[in-house]
């Protein structure tokens, strides 16, 4: 006779949860249906504990149980199931976001808790929907919770949608104690023996939280009790790398499709005819986990990584970049800046952030030319509060260059308003410049006051910003 976890040695009140069936528990998942013969199953598992989680993986540890009650070994031929669903985004059965009911605190749901030991495994996967819930009106069976069966409360629930993957024995790796040496390849497990195992799970374009058990299969294909109170562990696994691949015509436009990276950015872009001399593949890898943010550059969600199949990193005209913002990347420029100018594009130039100073935003997309490859993403410029990180660059400055003569000079990390007055060696002024935008980057296009191109050679450039003055040298080469 099956016991619950609470040591009370009472019986659980059974909720109407949709699981039972005849001829034993039948349990419903994406990937199969287990009939349970609860007279010869394993044992129930116990200790459930995440030791770590990170992307697209999690690695879980807990006790093995005995076989036909508690004193067998599981024996070649049997299995550990790990059942698992997502509280986040659709990875529910609809519900943006949907928790088990063992994660349920009060009436808002998310944070495991002392409460989850009471659920029974049939009730963990039932769906808790929060009251209101557009979704709530699809549930049918309400489910009477033993935590709240003195006042009879009850909420509304459907079935989740749950993943499960099998672990055959000989595939986990098993301990005689926490400290112990591992070793995998087991033929037999006893009862009380430590289990790890590191699991691969898909989390999407976007980390979330996801719910765990742990049943035994015997090697006659019986399962451990659905009747009774399981550990439940939970987890934020990252999200899976995003990467898609577009073909590039060199006689044609080519439109870059519109890529999810998560966290509310999107990758798209188009590349003209002639910015390649033969046909090539383009990759877009997502990165949600990009380099942190430089000096006067404040990344806003996952950055991509862009290369060629040929492995080239140039083009020979300008390609258009674009990210389009929603949910939480277009929530976080809209709390930190009203300043449409202080939105761009950066690159990763292998040591820092740098931006694109021409890049263009709309109040959902940022554009920027580019026509080379690297790592790129949505930043928030911010003004530098004085001029002790002001720099300038390209230096020198080729501009028969493609890149170079796309970008112009750019003087960066000035505060805002920031004057720049360039001069020859001579001390004969050339041309008068001013951040404008309050971006904290100042253009220049190595043009004089009459907009004519200035000779080969090195220039002075004061600058003078928040009561601070500075000068560089900065170096053409025609």
């Amino acid at each position: 006779q099956s016991k619950d976890d609470n040591g009370t040695g009472q019986p659980l009140r059974q909720a109407r949860s949709g699981f039972a069936g005849s001829g034993g528990n039948v349990f419903q998942s994406n990937a199969s249906t287990f009939t349970v013969s609860e007279s010869s199953a394993p044992n129930k598992v116990t200790g459930l504990t995440v030791l770590s989680a990170g992307t697209a993986s999690v690695t879980l540890r807990w006790i093995s149980p005995g076989d036909d009650g508690e004193y067998n070994p599981l024996t070649t031929g049997s299995n550990y199931i790990v059942y698992y669903s997502s509280g986040n985004g659709h990875r529910g059965t609809g519900c943006a976001p949907c928790y088990p009911l063992a994660a349920v605190t009060g009436n808002t749901g998310g944070v495991l808790e002392a409460g989850a030991s009471y659920f029974t495994f049939a009730q963990t996967w039932a769906q808790y929907l929060p009251a209101g819930h557009a979704d709530a009106v699809r549930s049918t069976d309400p489910v009477t919770s033993p935590r709240f069966a003195d006042t009879q409360s009850s909420t509304s629930v459907r079935g989740l949608v749950v993943s499960t993957q099998t672990l055959a024995i000989a595939s986990v790796t098993v301990k005689g104690s926490t400290n112990a040496t591992g070793s995998t390849g087991a033929t037999s497990i006893n009862p009380g023996q430590i289990i790890e195992a590191t699991l691969t799970i898909d989390a999407g374009t976007t980390a979330g939280e996801f719910f765990f058990v742990v049943r035994a299969q015997d090697e006659s294909g019986n399962l451990s009790p659905a009747s009774v109170v399981y550990a439940t562990a939970s987890a934020i696994i990252g999200a899976s790398a995003v990467t898609v691949t577009d073909t590039i015509d060199p006689n044609a436009t080519t439109i870059l499709a519109e890529t999810d990276l998560g966290g509310g950015v999107a990758s798209g872009g188009t590349i003209p005819p002639g910015a390649l001399d033969g046909s090539d593949t383009m990759l877009r890898t997502a990165d949600t986990n990009p380099p942190a943010d430089s000096a006067g550059v404040d990344l806003v969600g996952p950055a991509v990584d862009i290369t060629l199949g040929s492995g080239k990193t140039e083009f020979k005209k300008a390609i258009t970049l674009t990210f389009t913002l929603t949910g939480a990347a277009l929530a976080e420029i809209n709390s930190k800046t009203s300043n449409f100018a202080l939105v761009k594009v950066a690159f990763f130039n292998g040591s820092r952030w740098v931006l694109i100073r021409e890049s263009s935003f709309d109040g959902t997309t940022v554009t920027c030319q580019v026509t080379h490859l690297t790592k790129f993403g949505v930043a928030i410029a911010a003004p530098a509060s004085n001029l002790s990180q002001a720099t300038v660059y390209p230096n020198p400055f080729r501009p028969t260059l493609a890149a170079q003569s796309l970008q112009g000079i750019t003087f960066d990390s000035v505060p805002a308003n920031t004057t720049i007055s360039i001069y020859t060696l001579a001390g004969d002024l050339v041309k008068m410049l001013k951040d404008d935008n309050g971006d904290g980057m100042v253009a220049w296009n190595a043009k004089n006051e009459d907009g004519q191109d200035v000779a080969s050679g090195v220039y002075f450039a004061l600058l003078k910003g928040a009561g601070d003055t500075k000068t560089l040298k900065v170096a053409v080469q025609r």
